[in-house]
């Protein structure tokens, strides 16, 4: 019997979370009566409470003091919190999201997509696929789809279940994956794994895990020993090849999504639908009417005149990535990033990398660092990571109020917004700031 099938009221502490709130609508699906506590109210929370959530925005004890069958944290969250302490304090079964979503997959052949970058734009052009085949599909997706609007997508006759297997706490390794995707393996999360050594092995663990099909970039072939396909932009070898740009008509693969790295994740989510069943024309044409996912390289202006493009990039190699892309498309256009840092811990242990990315653009604008879960680290900050970049590029340290009036100075024809925190309440901002220029 599936292990949550008796949940009938269920609080999320931490709700708005992108991976929470997609967890908070399977349980609305199902039926169960949904409460939770979030800092506060976004577009996110919102539709939730549309959609049936109780939400709470200040922690009072009357918001869990109720008939509770499960309490659901993140690592967010601190275990000092009012609600996880009173739910530690009444016995109440406290699970992580990570070990709930764990328990989903069990009841689902589950395509599983892993790595550093990239998993957000993969398992939704497989999610995105799965829905509009005849096949179907449940997905937790982590960002919003542009079509859908919306995280998470359901079909209660569908065996199958798409989800990100997140690497960061080792929340991967609570998954069953039927099939598994690794399109990278480069470090992160250090305040977790210590460094690449440890980072690495968590993967291969991972993959131990697959049931049906392994699906790796194909440098990372080495690192595994059972059976396994791979894909490449660069080694025709591999299972599943196509150049960047394309010019191979005869693979016919064309992504929606610019750039090498959405190929592929393009060239991944072929593999694993392939495997599912689905014949290449098909899989074509379903890549043809894929609408993208916000805040991957998202185009939020895009005039003669100017150009805004919004992307969740916050890891160097994404950066560079983004910024890239963006040069290749609007090559004619000065290019102006606007970036957040996200995490302390991050920022001190990429240092380097993120000056070296970030002074490929012409001009920089850095914000204070998002904190997330953690607490600030004496001597990380932006002004440091900003000093390394202003000897080659005008860079300046910015803040959400002032950022505007910072733009304002001269103008910028081309726009790449950047960063995993809160900066998306700058978009609009920023939009109408270039439309009045």
């Amino acid at each position: 019997m599936n292990a949550l099938e008796n949940i009938k009221h269920v609080f999320f502490v931490g709700i708005g979370g992108i991976g929470m709130s997609a967890l908070a609508r399977y349980f609305l699906k199902k039926g169960a009566c949904v409460y939770g506590y979030d800092q506060n109210k976004t577009a996110l929370t919102q539709e939730l409470e549309k959609q049936g959530a109780v939400i709470y925005y200040q922690t009072h004890l009357k918001a869990i003091e109720r008939p509770i069958d499960l309490v659901v944290i993140t690592p967010a969250i601190p275990d000092t919190n009012l609600f996880i302490s009173y739910a530690k304090a009444q016995d109440i079964p406290l699970k992580k999201r990570a070990e709930v979503l764990g328990l989903i997959s069990r009841d689902y052949k589950t395509i599983a997509v892993a790595g550093t970058h990239g998993k957000t734009s993969t398992s939704a052009i497989i999610a995105d696929a799965l829905h509009k085949s005849d096949l179907g599909c449940t997905a937790f997706i982590g960002g919003i789809l542009t079509e859908y609007n919306t995280n998470f997508l359901y079909n209660d006759q569908s065996p199958y279940l798409v989800v990100e297997a997140d690497e960061f706490d080792r929340s991967f390794l609570h998954l069953n994956p039927w099939i598994s995707i690794i399109g990278s393996i480069e470090a992160d999360h250090l305040d977790i794994y210590e460094n690449q050594e440890y980072f690495t092995a968590s993967f291969i663990e991972f993959a131990r895990l697959t049931q049906e099909k392994l699906i790796v970039h194909h440098p990372l072939k080495s690192l595994f020993n059972h059976p396994l396909q791979t894909f490449s932009t660069r080694n025709k070898t591999a299972d599943l090849f196509s150049s960047y740009p394309v010019v191979n008509k005869e693979i016919s693969i064309h992504p929606r999504l610019p750039g090498e790295h959405n190929l592929l994740n393009t060239l991944a989510a072929v593999l694993a639908l392939e495997t599912l069943g689905l014949k290449r024309k098909v899989v074509q044409s379903l890549l043809n009417d894929f609408k993208g996912v916000k805040r991957r390289f998202e185009y939020v202006l895009n005039t003669p005149e100017a150009v805004v493009i919004d992307d969740y990039a916050h890891h160097p190699t994404e950066i560079k990535y983004a910024i890239q892309t963006a040069r290749d498309r609007h090559p004619e256009k000065p290019l102006t990033v606007v970036f957040q840092p996200h995490l302390f811990s991050r920022t001190r242990d990429f240092m380097d990398d993120f000056a070296l990315e970030l002074r490929r653009a012409d001009t920089l604008f850095l914000l204070d660092i998002y904190p997330a879960r953690e607490s600030p680290i004496e001597g990380i900050n932006s002004q440091v990571l900003c000093d390394k970049i202003s000897p080659y590029i005008p860079a300046k340290c910015s803040t959400k109020k002032t950022l505007t009036k910072d733009l304002s100075k001269k103008k910028h024809p081309l726009i790449l917004i950047l960063g995993a925190g809160d900066i998306y309440l700058c978009i609009d901002r920023i939009k109408q700031h270039v439309l009045a220029q």
